[in-house]
């Protein structure tokens, strides 16, 4: 099951291959490195990933679906720099994930290691791995604040062993103080992280999404949509079908399939196939035309 599962985890998401050093670490703590263990555990990354070159070496035979990736290892030099630690460590853990207050009890977490074994092994293994993530993919990292997504389980197990460390420095009454003092830093640290990231979940554009609505009552659910947006995605999603993000090669679009045109602009592009096929519906936000017969 282990190998089944970190075999998923890498055709998946390859950073995947970070929960190694925790791994590894609960086994040297629990069953120690025998020469036997050893290559029992050597095997199971060396395993795991042979699915992955296999997949890697199929779509190689298909290049133009292969974004570009090389870049975010670090395609800026921006590794080890100032802003590298700024962005990572101060904007991106310091404020968004943790609200400021949350690095308390984090630090406390960071401290506990040393004290168990097992706790030091597995947890330092999770942090020593989040933090080669955080270097190896350093311009991805810092470009894309989503990218951290990876470091999340660390630093949700550092803070929960910091909280609990707090707690057992003291008991009776002194108990009760810090136990209320971590419910405080915790309730500062989730409502100033919100404060930040609420943004994130606000609809910018709500024209976008009543067209949306409108063409997926009226288009079949195979049909393919050109929904201009810059190249931007997020209007394409709201019409639940596949299709284009980008405008222009019209043409060329209807031979590939495309079904419908849907926009939020009147621009030249608009105009001009709003007089070559059929326009469903034109309203004060959205227009949606038929390119097909």
């Amino acid at each position: 099951f282990t190998l089944l599962s970190l075999t998923f985890a890498l055709l998946l998401k390859p950073t995947a291959l970070t929960i190694l050093l925790p791994m590894w670490g609960y086994a040297y703590a629990k069953h120690h490195l025998s020469l036997g263990n050893f290559f029992y555990f050597l095997s199971l990354p060396i395993l795991a990933i042979v699915p992955f070159f296999l997949w890697r070496r199929h779509i190689a035979a298909y290049p133009a679906g292969i974004p570009a990736s090389s870049w975010l290892f670090n395609g800026n030099g921006i590794r080890f720099k100032g802003a590298w630690f700024r962005w990572l460590f101060g904007e991106r853990i310091g404020k968004l994930i943790l609200g400021y207050w949350g690095l308390v009890p984090l630090a406390f977490g960071a401290l506990k290691l040393g004290q168990k074994k097992t706790e030091t092994l597995v947890y330092g293994g999770f942090a020593l791995g989040s933090l080669a993530y955080l270097a190896i993919i350093s311009t991805g990292n810092v470009q894309h604040d989503y990218y951290q997504i990876q470091i999340m389980p660390t630093l949700s197990i550092l803070v929960g062993v910091g909280c609990g460390y707090i707690i057992a420095l003291k008991k009776g009454w002194h108990k009760l103080f810090t136990s209320f003092f971590i419910i405080s830093i915790l309730t500062l640290s989730l409502a100033l992280s919100w404060y930040e990231i609420r943004g994130y979940f606000w609809i910018n554009n709500q024209a976008m999404v009543e067209a949306g609505r409108q063409l997926d009552t009226i288009a079949p659910t195979n049909a393919l949509v050109i929904a201009p947006y810059q190249g931007d995605t997020a209007f394409l999603f709201q019409t639940k079908r596949r299709g284009w993000p980008l405008g222009g090669n019209i043409e060329d679009k209807i031979k590939k399939g495309a079904d419908y045109y849907i926009t939020t602009i009147r621009d030249a592009e608009y105009n001009l196939l709003k007089s070559k096929y059929t326009l469903i519906e034109e309203t004060d936000e959205y227009s949606i035309i038929k390119l097909t017969d």
